[in-house]
């Protein structure tokens, strides 16, 4: 036989049974919230600039005289999203088709996305439209806006995905505007000397 001592009083038995109750309610809803929304632990909002130069052309008029036209763009540049990285070299392939009315113009583009430094790489695509007008030198000047999505990488950026807009003006074959990039499975390394 034990001590009295030992053994626990009525209360002290319903104090543990509460404990214990609340306990397994707590660590059941932390359990389902988890499970409801496993990417929210670590997504990661995003944005800042990007800067991109035309650096190939081509315009094939469609058959007929519509007035429409297909085009094919390569675009260099940077790119700087703080908190995810703060400069990437950027390559855009794009591919649209074009509705010119007079001097004024509308486009819808899609296109592939490279974004590129010594972190490793990441990968996309996008899609938009813009407006536009040619002056009589024959350069467009206006404004796109759109979505994209980053649906691979390498290195630091290997499980990293996400979805996101852009938003900016051209003039000729500059191009600035501003992106917002929601992020997953970015885990920033410490960096090393």
């Amino acid at each position: 036989m034990q001590p009295r001592a030992c053994l626990p009083s009525a209360r002290g038995r319903e104090s543990a049974k509460k404990l214990f109750a609340y306990s397994t309610t707590a660590l059941a809803f932390a359990s389902a919230l988890a499970t409801a929304s496993p990417a929210r632990a670590d997504e990661m909002q995003v944005s800042g600039p990007e800067i991109i130069t035309q650096v190939e052309t081509h315009v094939i008029p469609a058959a007929g005289g519509s007035g429409q036209a297909f085009v094919v763009n390569k675009w260099v540049g940077t790119v700087s999203l703080p908190g995810l990285f703060d400069a990437m070299q950027e390559t855009v392939a794009e591919g649209g088709q074009l509705q010119i009315d007079g001097k004024r113009g509308q486009a819808e583009v899609r296109g592939s996305i490279l974004w590129t430094n010594n972190d490793g790489t990441m990968t996309g695509s996008y899609k938009g439209k813009g407006t536009f007008a040619v002056d009589e030198k024959g350069q467009a000047k206006g404004s796109a806006e759109g979505a994209f999505e980053m649906t691979g990488g390498t290195g630091q950026f290997a499980n990293a995905r996400g979805h996101g807009t852009w938003k900016g003006n051209f003039d000729g074959p500059t191009y600035i505007g501003q992106l917002k990039l929601t992020v997953t499975g970015f885990e920033k390394r410490a960096m090393t000397q």
